[in-house]
């Protein structure tokens, strides 16, 4: 029987609604965010997980609570979840960047794999600390169905390193808020079976 993970990323936070990177900031669930929520809720919560995950962040932690309540679960928080650090671009927005970091914008933009924001983490430690945290979740539940709540970044993360995609490539992923993904393993070989699926929405 293979294993199922199933990754949602978090509900929309005021910082989404304006385009700032939010990384490890803490920022909540905006109103539309915590009726998405609720619209996850419906959509997932009579799937029999066997364990549910999320990052130690509010914004992802909250946006799955209800499932698991419904199931008498705990949620296990892991910090190795959440975002990317963004270090001093957290709170701007991309143009904003452009107009304080010109050339390292750029260059991060197109490949970020050659350089980090200041004071923030590289792309490749941040590959680090997510692959080990998949692959010991992975391990402890073989043949088990696992929900994990993290972040746009993390979930663009764990899809290239389990398909062994070139971090360089990772923007190339769209993943919405709330949008879920799903992957088998079998015998611990990752299948992609849905990505960035937001049907369960009733409104965008």
């Amino acid at each position: 029987m293979p294993t199922n993970m199933v990754l949602v990323r978090h509900g929309e936070t005021e910082w989404n609604k304006s385009s700032r990177y939010q990384g490890v900031m803490d920022i909540e669930l905006n109103k539309k965010g915590k009726f998405q929520a609720e619209q996850l809720y419906d959509f997932l919560k009579d799937e029999d997980f066997d364990a549910i995950y999320s990052s130690t962040l509010k914004r992802a932690y909250h946006t799955i609570k209800d499932i698991a309540d419904y199931q008498n679960k705990d949620v296990i928080t892991i910090a190795d979840l959440m975002e990317i650090n963004f270090g001093e671009w957290e709170g701007l927005t991309f143009s904003e960047i452009e107009k304080d970091y010109p050339d390292l914008a750029k260059k991060w933009a197109k490949d970020p794999t050659c350089c980090k924001p200041p004071e923030g983490e590289h792309i490749k430690e941040v590959e680090e600390r997510v692959g080990e945290t998949i692959d010991r979740i992975v391990d402890e539940n073989a043949d088990n169905k696992i929900l994990i709540a993290t972040h746009g970044g993390i979930v663009r993360i764990i899809i290239a390193y389990l398909l062994e995609l070139p971090l360089s490539r990772i923007f190339s992923i769209e993943v919405d808020n709330v949008s879920i993904s799903r992957i088998k393993f079998y015998e611990h070989y990752p299948v992609l079976k849905l990505l960035n699926s937001t049907h369960h929405l009733k409104i965008d």
